[in-house]
């Protein structure tokens, strides 16, 4: 039987890692900076499933471009309280966390936000989100 064999890697120094990856690959920096934010919180949660072991995934597609690398997002307010992000085929780490930054300031102004995403790609650990939305006081369904 083959021994395992362990490697720790400081928190900064791997979210720095993922970072240029991404962005070797093609990602705008402050997209890969945010999905390297959440895939460390995955593995620090243990959720392994949406963390590092997606990396080479992730910089492979976003090579190929299989996401769209220019996108033009566009967030629409149907009310005080709902809204809908266009996420153009981005990279849905950074959708994601951006839609969840137009709901908690609908929330801020009328108690609660509410925005549906359109066309984004895989977001990584929802958990992430509903944590976004809790250190600002507020509670969240992701």
């Amino acid at each position: 039987m083959e021994e395992e064999t362990l490697v720790y890697v400081e928190r900064d120094k791997l979210r720095e890692l993922f970072k240029k990856k991404l962005t070797q690959a093609g990602l705008p920096e402050v997209q890969a900076d945010k999905t390297a934010d959440l895939m460390i919180f995955a593995d620090e949660r243990g959720i392994h499933s949406h963390g590092s072991v997606r990396m080479q995934y992730y910089a492979e597609r976003i090579s190929k471009q299989g996401y769209n690398l220019e996108p033009c997002f566009e967030f629409t307010q149907n009310g005080p309280s709902a809204g809908t992000y266009f996420g153009d085929n981005a990279v849905g780490h950074y959708v994601a966390y951006q839609a969840m930054e137009e709901a908690i300031t609908m929330a801020e102004n009328s108690g609660i936000g509410m925005v549906g995403v359109k066309e984004m790609g895989h977001s990584g650990a929802i958990g992430y989100f509903a944590e976004q939305a809790a250190k600002r006081g507020m509670v969240a369904i992701t």
